[in-house]
């Protein structure tokens, strides 16, 4: 399963990569649709401690005050193919939501069943997850008066379907234009001679 929503692929298909001014630790690119200015635009930043992801187009946006950062990480590791999901925990906290808990218990009615829970205590539970109207809370002593053990929390954590697209679509399209802008780059002994 892919985060990526066609929509977010779409909304970048006319981006490009603009490479700033940097140095060989430090290194800064822009990823943007050219002449709009800083409208849907990304800037990626690598440093030494690792990468820094701001702009009007980053996941997360006000809730992260326009950045996010993974600690570690840097171009190489970027630019590369990556795992959706492994990527997302990198850069992203999951979050409780209501359909990841529905779509767990389906997928473990049947070991719900043999832990000993009962198929009519389940199913009030599916409706409300399933009609939007429970909370993480609710949803938790729900299933405990049920009879099964929230010892870690409850079930339904997943990163946020928006934050984890635009992420995914972002480092995929970065990873694109990177991979055919070193493809195209005249190599260092090259340039010497010219």
């Amino acid at each position: 399963m892919s985060y990526v929503q066609p929509s977010m692929k779409e909304a970048l298909k006319d981006h490009v990569l603009e490479e700033l001014p940097g140095t060989d630790i430090l290194k800064a690119f822009y990823l943007k649709v050219p002449g709009e200015g800083r409208m849907m635009s990304t800037l990626f930043v690598f440093t030494p401690e690792g990468i820094v992801v701001m702009g009007d187009f980053c996941p997360g946006g006000p809730r992260n005050q326009g950045s996010i950062s993974v600690y570690n990480y840097g171009l190489g590791w970027f630019a590369t193919e990556l795992s959706e999901h492994y990527m997302c925990g990198k850069f992203l906290g999951e979050v409780w939501q209501a359909k990841v808990a529905l779509e767990w218990m389906r997928d473990n009615r049947d070991d719900l069943m043999a832990e000993g829970l009962k198929a009519e205590d389940l199913m009030p539970i599916e409706a409300a997850l399933d009609g939007g109207e429970m909370s993480e809370q609710d949803f938790r002593d729900d299933l405990e008066a049920a009879g099964y053990e929230c010892d870690d929390g409850a079930p339904g954590y997943d990163y946020d379907p928006e934050d984890a697209s635009r992420l995914c679509a972002l480092q995929q399209r970065f990873a694109e234009l990177y991979q055919k802008s070193v493809k195209t780059e005249t190599p260092p002994a090259e340039k010497a001679k010219a």
